[in-house]
Formats: C-alpha cells, structure tokens, sequence
C-alpha cells in the first residue's frame, strides 16, 4: 500500500492506538511527579532510621547497566510469536535513556511511574511489532502522525537542552538574583492559634451559638497571646474550652513570603518578633497568628533553586527571541467560532478509539 492510498480500518484503528500510547507514555512525565518545598520552609522532622540489614537491600542501583529490566515475551522481529526464542529485551542502559528522553522537570520520578512507562513502552513495542507487520508504517495517516510527533520532540527536546545549557549560571549572576529578590529569602517563625467556627460533634441546630461562642473566645485568647502566653498551651486549652478533640499544634515551622493567603501574609510579614495579628477570620474558623523569630536564609541555601529559576528565564528569553519573527495567519473563515457550526472533520464509522487494557501485557516477572 503506498502512501497516497488510504489505509486499511485495521491500519487505522492500529494507528489510534500507537497515538494513544504515546500520549499516555508522554503524559506521565509531563509534570514533575514531586512538589517542591518553598524555601526555608521547616521540614517535618526525620523518622527513626530502620535498624541496619544483613543484607544490602534490593534496588536499581544493585542491578548491572547491560542487564536485562524489562523482557517481552512473544514480541520479535521475525519469527513464531509462540516460540521460547521470540521475544524483547530492553536493558537498564536502554530504558533509562528512554526515561531521561521522556522526563520533564528535575524531580525524579516516583516508582509507580517507573512502573507504570515500563509496561506502557512494553505495550508499544508489542503494537509497533504488529504494526510494522501490518504495513501501517507506509500508510499517510501514520507519515502524517510521525511528522506530528518528530516536531512535538524536537520541541520539547529543544527546551531541555536550553535549561542544561543554562543550569550553571556565574556566580555573580546567582548573587544579583538573590540581592534583586532578596524579600523573597526573608523568613519568620511562626506560631498560630485555630479555632473552628462550627463542632463536628455538635447538633446542627447549635451551630450558630457555637460559632458566636468560639469567636468570642477568639478574642479572649488572642489578648492573651499579644501579653506573652505560650501559643500551643492557649490552643490547648481553647479546644478544652469548646469540648472539641485534642487540638493540632501550634507550631507552624518557618515561612517565607508567599506561603500564607494573601492579606494575612502581608500582616504577618509586617510584625516583628513577639507580635502577634488580629484574629483572622475565614470559612473555617478563626485564626491567631505570631511570630516567633525572623531570619535570612543564606545565599548558599538556595543556590541551586536561584540558578534553576535563572535557567528557566534564560531558556524563555531564548524561545522568545526564536519565536518574534514568527507570525501566524489564520483563515478566519475556517477558524472563526460559530455557535451553531461544527469542525469540519467527519470520523469514518466505526472508528471509536480503542481502550487501553487495563492488565500488563503478559508476564510481567522480572527475568531470571
């Protein structure tokens, strides 16, 4: 079949499924699979280490960088699909090429989506085999999606090599970032007082005595905060008050500018140590805040976020200064919205994208 001809239902519906992989390997990584924590935020502290092994415990790094991760029985080039001779096999080395190909962000990946593009890659080495097989690679409609995806890599390739390009900025350069965005690095320490508007034991009829209750309270405990009473005894003792269960803590750690809603985190970067706010009130209660200590996190500290986000504002400027000679022209006629007119795209029948199984592609144990 040559590539003027149109291709065969099963050719197409072949080819919806490759694009349907793809997408799904590619969605994956799309975001960074973990969050990052602001700067200078306190971490929760360290759980008590397990006590040692006898043994080493198994994992990636134990195993060789030729040897076999991923083996897909029944998938070769040429030969019965049933023999014990056919099949796939992808080595450490090759698979974490193509999860580095593949990643967005810095953040490494969690192990269930390691997981998770293992099997889909292995699903799309089974459907390319066939696929090859079925002579779907000489149809238009896949040349079309090749040229399709080759511009979306090279895309998003060209965006990773502009951020590695630029990951180690001058020293100078980190310094002038943190001067210029100094407010940025000012942390407090802080305490805060909760306490809810309703009770979650207590009869929906009594609700809004209770609330005016609490806020009276409220009021009662932030005056005693602002004359020096410890924040977490007064949490403490303004649950008792109100027989709601233990409270939380007091304690809120280190934040810096941004971490707080907006018109509180404005107040609260305004006090100085000892200070306490006004009690802030929002849908689920009230709320006592005070600052305990406030610092300056060192440059030291947050180099490596300071030249990650120069990294990113060079990387822009340069898709920006590549993208200002371009200008896109669009037929208004063909584009222009309507209310009552669809695209004008008629999907031949019978081609319902196919679902993904839900099972791993057959047997799934790692190799012997």
């Amino acid at each position: 079949m040559s590539p003027e001809e149109e291709p065969k239902e099963g050719s197409n519906k072949m080819v919806r499924v490759l694009l349907t992989c793809f997408l799904m390997v590619s969605a994956a990584f799309a975001q960074p699979t973990g969050t990052t924590k602001p700067a200078g935020q306190a971490s929760p502290p360290p759980k008590a280490s397990p006590a040692p092994m006898a043994t080493p415990v198994p994992g990636p790094q134990q195993v060789a960088s030729d040897a076999a991760v991923i083996t897909i029985r029944g998938v070769c080039a040429s030969g019965d699909p049933k023999s014990a001779d056919c099949k796939t096999i992808i080595t450490k080395q090759k698979f974490e090429g193509l999860l580095g190909a593949t990643m967005s962000g810095n953040q490494p990946p969690l192990a269930g989506a390691v997981r998770a593009f293992a099997l889909n890659y292995a699903q799309m080495t089974a459907l390319g085999t066939a696929a090859e097989k079925s002579g779907v690679e000489k149809s238009s409609q896949f040349l079309e999606l090749m040229q399709l995806m080759r511009l979306r890599a090279l895309s998003e390739s060209y965006r990773k090599v502009l951020l590695e390009q630029y990951k180690n900025p001058p020293q100078e350069e980190v310094a002038a970032y943190y001067k210029e965005h100094f407010n940025q690095y000012f942390q407090l320490g802080l305490e805060r007082i909760f306490i809810p508007r309703t009770n979650p034991r207590g009869p929906r009829e009594t609700a809004p005595a209770f609330e005016q209750r609490a806020q009276k309270l409220a009021g009662e405990i932030r005056e005693r905060a602002n004359k020096g009473e410890d924040m977490g005894n007064l949490q403490i003792e303004a649950y008792k008050t109100l027989g709601l269960p233990p409270a939380m803590s007091a304690d809120l750690g280190t934040r810096h500018r941004g971490t707080l809603p907006s018109g509180i985190d404005e107040e609260v970067f305004a006090l100085k140590p000892g200070q306490v706010t006004k009690v802030e009130i929002d849908p689920s209660g009230f709320s006592i805040y005070k600052v305990r200590t406030d610092s300056t996190i060192p440059v030291d500290r947050v180099k490596d976020e300071i030249s990650l986000q120069i990294a990113k504002t060079k990387a822009e400027a340069t898709i920006q200064s590549a993208m200002a000679p371009v200008q896109t022209d669009l037929n208004e006629q063909y584009f222009a919205p309507s209310l009552t007119a669809t695209p004008p795209i008629t999907p031949r029948t019978g081609t319902k994208l196919p679902a993904m199984p839900n099972k791993p592609l057959g047997n799934t144990a790692p190799p012997k």
